[in-house]
């Protein structure tokens, strides 16, 4: 469940070193005694000196471009890769129609670097202009996640104080165009976003419930969704809650795009505890279903009940710091379920659904 980066991002310092050293090679066995065609007419020493900074060069750039300039390498590689590319296009053009003659006359190499020139000026003034354009998008976008962050805020610190407001009728704060506001900061952070999306229309969708209660000075009704809607933030096994998408959008407004989830720091531990709590779990949920004499149980019922019972665990205790985290043994036993549906004798699982083997 790891963010998956892109290729350049992994990679792009790396290609563009071997680019550069692919266009060297090219020029080198093109003309021997010459870099780039003639075009630095020295010594057999002098080349072999420009070589040997060249690659000490792009020895450094790789260096830096892993430990320091990652963030500069995703926004440049492709432009640097296309104009090394083609600075190198008609040198090996020229090799492979002209193989027996490996000399470019003085006027066709400037003609070439007029019309190179030219053509890296355009295309670098466009990717400039898409970059500040993309910037200001990301501000808009920055401007919107803070917005949220402090209405989200604003709203969830009115919680603690929910049953006075059901008996006032003091409706909770609300943010009617808050999936524009979170369209405007979409499309910079992708596929990272359904889930925070996802958690954002359940935290919004409750406050409207709760405020439609409270319009009817409905206090039990409003108890009720209140006690809902902990039960959920506590208790599913999302990639985020309330709590955590709060601090999503705090990060966006920070200029963080690449989101990170609790999942993506913890997977380790996740795993050790599904390996030494898995037959912990097969038993308690097949004893539950004996005691009450049934056949079929769905997850969703005894979640609660298993998950507090776990807890009771010092070793697991310890990995909950707050409230709120307790659905983190939720995501622990929903992944120990799915392997019941393969490793266990005495439970089948499936759609959410537990069984008895007989």
């Amino acid at each position: 469940m790891k963010n998956k980066k892109s290729f350049f991002y992994q990679y792009g310092t790396e290609i563009i070193f071997i680019m550069m050293l692919f266009l060297v090679l090219i020029d080198m066995e093109i003309n021997p005694e010459n870099i780039l065609a003639g075009f630095w007419m020295n010594t057999k020493i002098s080349n072999k000196i420009v070589i040997v900074t060249m690659l000490i060069g792009c020895g450094v750039m790789v260096h830096l471009g892993r430990a320091r300039l990652k963030k500069w390498m995703m926004e440049y590689a492709t432009l640097i890769l296309i104009i090394q590319f083609t600075a190198s296009l008609p040198f090996l053009g020229h090799k492979v129609l002209f193989f027996n003659d490996s000399t470019i006359k003085e006027a066709d190499l400037l003609s070439f670097y007029g019309a190179y020139l030219s053509f890296v000026g355009a295309l670098s003034l466009g990717f400039f202009l898409y970059k500040r354009e993309e910037k200001i998008s990301c501000g808009e976008g920055i401007r919107e996640a803070a917005f949220l962050e402090e209405g989200m805020e604003e709203i969830s610190k009115k919680f603690m104080n929910i049953e006075y407001y059901a008996k006032n009728g003091i409706t909770l704060p609300m943010i009617p165009q808050w999936e524009m506001y979170y369209n405007s900061l979409a499309k910079h952070i992708g596929y990272q976003g359904a889930a925070l999306y996802m958690e954002l229309v359940h935290f919004f969708e409750t406050i409207s419930k709760l405020n439609s209660a409270i319009e009817t000075r409905s206090v039990e009704d409003v108890r009720i969704i209140y006690e809902v809607f902990l039960q959920y933030e506590y208790y599913n096994c999302g990639a985020y809650n309330y709590i955590e998408a709060k601090g999503a959008l705090n990060a966006i407004s920070n200029g963080k795009f690449e989101l990170k989830t609790w999942i993506d720091d913890e997977l380790d531990i996740i795993c050790e505890l599904e390996e030494k709590y898995y037959d912990v779990v097969e038993l308690w949920i097949y004893n539950y279903m004996a005691i009450h004499q049934i056949d079929e149980c769905k997850l969703v019922i005894i979640e609660k009940e298993l998950v507090d019972e776990l807890l009771k665990n010092l070793e697991i205790e310890r990995w909950i710091k707050c409230e709120c985290e307790k659905r983190r043994i939720v995501f622990v036993v929903e992944n120990i379920s799915y392997d019941m549906s393969v490793k266990s004798s005495i439970l089948n699982y499936s759609s959410g659904t537990y069984s008895r083997k007989y």
